[in-house]
């Protein structure tokens, strides 16, 4: 089974650039496009100094300082990524690209992923639409059909490649073909025919 198109998903983490060292590594041995998706969400973290700056009762000045300081720190996320991700690419002549884009990894990364061969997550996963009731793993492999590598923070090379066959599994289980008779449907409902 190729690998043509690989995804990974990142963050303002430092495990994103664990994930993004094993999809270039998977790339360059695939010979694969790569797209590393950074969704532009604010961390626990930022998103608790806000809480507390709102509680402290602020000036509206102060919280606005404190929006462009996090605008500012998620701008220097997103170039970082993007200079690692050439180091890691640039000599191998794999074609990369960084999509920095507004929005929660939650929703963002299933669309996206509806168009990778396969999407390495990370092993803290955002919070999916609560009307399903599946993890972020599960939504990706289940809803969008497509096999998932969750990366685990401290991986050697040697337990990355005892890994990569898990993944080559669930994508071999994502392939099967769906039933696309929807006429079968009502006579299943009705029990006739």
């Amino acid at each position: 089974m190729a690998i043509k198109d690989l995804l990974v998903c990142v963050d303002q983490t430092d495990d994103a650039v664990v994930r993004l060292r094993l999809a270039a590594d998977l790339a360059i041995r695939h010979r694969s496009r790569l797209t590393a998706l950074f969704a532009q969400e604010w961390t626990q973290g930022q998103l608790q100094r806000r809480k507390t700056a709102e509680l402290g009762l602020v000036s509206s000045n102060q919280i606005s300082m404190l929006d462009e300081g996090v605008a500012a720190e998620i701008e220097a996320v997103t170039a970082r990524l993007q200079q690692i991700l050439e180091q890691l690419t640039e000599e191998h002549g794999v074609a990369a690209e960084l999509l920095s884009i507004a929005g929660t990894a939650a929703n963002a990364v299933p669309q996206y992923a509806r168009y990778a061969d396969l999407c390495i997550v990370g092993q803290n996963e955002p919070e999916g639409p609560a009307s399903i009731n599946y993890t972020f793993s599960e939504q990706l492999l289940f809803v969008t059909g497509r096999a998932q590598r969750r990366s685990l923070p401290m991986l050697t090379r040697s337990s990355i490649l005892g890994l990569f066959p898990v993944a080559l599994v669930a994508a071999a289980i994502a392939s099967i073909p769906r039933i696309t008779q929807p006429r079968l449907w009502p006579s299943i409902v009705r029990g006739v025919r």
